[in-house]
């Protein structure tokens, strides 16, 4: 976990430093801003031996951004954020006797980093596309869980958002669609059981930034 909060401070003392450089051509090269959202998180397995059932949760995140602007029609948005949300899958052994019922992602920290791409500056939405990897790590409690999930998380991210601009800030509406890329069970258990799980992720995040 150390390691991990080390490697993000450098991620963005690194974007801060390179964004103040872009920032002398233009005041409104860098900006600052917070998000807040909520999702609908659907988790997939493939094939299905041993589970039961599944639950498909909502949950809700809040976070910081820092927008780093290359024109008035493109830029890059390095993001961290809190993700909270609930789920269980309902394990059961070939006998249909319950192994576990056990909860996943019940808090994750969320890096994405999205290339956003609003190419009608001019209009009053200003309509645009996202798009970019995320990683997650999970940081939920899972000493007295039977399955252990991989703490690492990645998924590609693809959306579209619409800018509504004030005289001192600016509020983007994003709707998104997250696919996880590795599956999140760990590798013994994944190698063991065939069972491949992944989170898939629908979102409307609303950002302020200026």
């Amino acid at each position: 976990m150390k390691n991990l909060l080390a490697l993000i401070g450098i991620v963005f003392y690194s974007t801060t430093l390179f964004s103040q450089d872009v920032a002398s051509n233009s005041s409104k090269s860098l900006e600052y801003g917070l998000s807040i959202g909520v999702s609908y998180n659907d988790y997939r397995l493939s094939p299905t031996p041993q589970i039961e059932s599944s639950d498909n949760v909502y949950g809700m995140n809040v976070g910081v951004l820092t927008k780093i602007n290359f024109s008035e029609k493109i830029s890059i948005i390095p993001q961290a954020s809190i993700n909270f949300r609930d789920s269980s899958i309902l394990f059961t052994d070939d006998d249909g006797n319950e192994l576990e019922n056990t909860s996943l992602n019940i808090a994750t920290l969320d890096f994405p980093l999205h290339l956003s791409m609003h190419l009608l500056p001019q209009t009053s939405l200003n309509p645009g596309l996202v798009f970019g990897p995320r990683y997650r790590y999970n940081i939920s409690d899972t000493e007295d869980q039977i399955i252990l999930y991989d703490k690492s998380q990645f998924s590609i991210d693809v959306g579209f958002s619409f800018d509504f601009k004030f005289s001192e800030f600016t509020m983007r509406s994003c709707f998104s669609y997250s696919r996880g890329t590795n599956n999140l069970l760990t590798d013994a258990i994944s190698r063991n059981s065939d069972i491949d799980l992944k989170m898939h992720s629908y979102g409307i995040t609303i950002q302020f930034f200026g």
